[in-house]
């Protein structure tokens, strides 16, 4: 097969009831050559048969199907997929959202006409069991809305690096390959937060971003469901590990000390978040956890916070002083 413009990886796990809606937005809505690489991780349910059910009987001769022998992860899965890509940019999608059109293809298109690496597109929420559009989220709206005006709506993270605190999903951007492969790419081993490292790895290596105002798809979340979101098990102490593993990185290069004031707000919001969102049985290891972060950061960039925003200075004083998360 000639070699795809895009190429679409998604990890599949017990995704056998949604994944063919998901395929088929994808044959609808994308009029670019693509390919699609599904890496089953060892689902419990028929999700294997179901998707060969679909090549069988679609006759799709641009998709392929790698297999874990053992459940990884989404990470883990989307890394491997990415090994096998032969497309030109790459695009994370997962097995239960829906694409929506002109987005991909307006997307990839500009990227390889203006030779950029990265766009980052919006997204609109499916909202609860009455399935209610809502939108995106409220912060990642005013950062689009405030990106709206920018000239030819490509902008540098270095000079808004508020652009990194977008929700880090990891199917609202496309990357060209051959960027990824330079920036030593990688999703990694959590299984619950993985997505964060690589969000910051892409855009804080990336010069100029593409910003889109095209929704990209249809993210459907129940409250009271079964995603990953929803998890309150000591899965959710992860998201301390992506937060450490994402503060050594970016200490590790003088490139990334803008980053840094962002990052820091960034944090004390996921660790209030996580701290709701686990089960109060594992509360006091995760407050131990969140501390023995913050005493890492360093005095300077404490102070920097300070007077730049004394709610999140709050919230710190109160972790490290206290060991409390509020």
């Amino acid at each position: 097969m000639q070699t795809p413009m895009l190429s679409v990886i998604i990890p599949a796990f017990n995704a056998s009831t949604t994944i063919i809606e998901t395929l088929n937005s994808l044959y609808t809505n994308v009029k670019s050559s693509f390919e699609v690489i599904i890496v089953e991780d060892n689902s419990t349910d028929t999700t294997m048969e179901t998707v060969e059910n679909f090549i069988t009987h679609n006759s799709k001769n641009n998709v392929r199907v790698l297999v874990n022998e053992k459940n990884c992860g989404p990470g883990v899965s989307r890394d491997l997929g990415l090994t096998q890509a032969r497309g030109d940019f790459i695009l994370f999608f997962d097995g239960d959202d829906i694409l929506r059109p002109h987005a991909v293809d307006a997307a990839v298109s500009l990227l390889a006409e203006r030779n950029l690496d990265v766009v980052l597109l919006p997204y609109n929420i499916i909202y609860g069991s009455q399935k209610t559009e809502i939108g995106m989220w409220e912060p990642d709206k005013a950062i689009f809305d405030a990106l709206s005006v920018v000239p030819k709506a490509e902008i540098r993270p270095a000079e808004f690096p508020t652009l990194l605190s977008l929700t880090n999903y990891p199917w609202n951007k496309i990357v060209r390959k051959s960027f990824l492969e330079e920036i030593d790419f990688s999703f990694g081993a959590l299984r619950l937060h993985e997505d964060i490292m690589a969000h910051w790895q892409i855009l804080m290596n990336s010069d100029t971003v593409l910003i889109s105002q095209i929704p990209i798809c249809d993210y459907y979340y129940n409250p009271n469901g079964n995603s990953a979101t929803n998890n309150k098990t000591t899965l959710r102490l992860q998201a301390i590990d992506a937060l450490r593993e994402l503060y050594a990185y970016l200490t590790s290069s003088a490139r990334y000390q803008f980053a840094i004031p962002t990052y820091i707000e960034f944090s004390i919001n996921l660790i209030s978040w996580a701290y709701t969102n686990i089960h109060s049985d594992y509360r006091e290891e995760f407050t131990k956890r969140a501390r023995d972060l913050l005493i890492k950061y360093e005095l300077r960039d404490l102070q920097r916070i300070f007077h730049r925003d004394r709610n999140v200075y709050s919230k710190i004083y109160s972790i490290l002083v206290r060991c409390e998360v509020n």
